[in-house]
């Protein structure tokens, strides 16, 4: 059975977590809040095709922009905190 695209982000996350020779600060774990807006355009591929897909463009765009300041004001945090 092929890993599911939900549980990629969760099995990630866990591996910040256990492993802290990542390299990364936890205050970077900030980023995954952007999670919630990535549900929606995968849901939509899934079905969709065509013009349909249009707005998972869009969706991706808007996971991408939220997750890249997030990651920014975590990792900015992570210096003045």
């Amino acid at each position: 059975m092929p890993l599911a695209y939900e549980h990629v982000v969760p099995i990630g996350v866990a591996v910040f977590i256990a492993s802290e020779r990542v390299g990364i600060t936890q205050w970077s774990l900030f980023a995954l809040a952007a999670w919630p807006l990535a549900i929606r355009p995968m849901e939509t591929i899934g079905r969709g095709s065509g013009r349909e897909l249009i707005p998972v463009l869009t969706g991706t765009a808007a996971t991408h922009a939220a997750f890249g300041l997030l990651l920014a004001l975590g990792l900015a945090l992570s210096h003045t905190v």
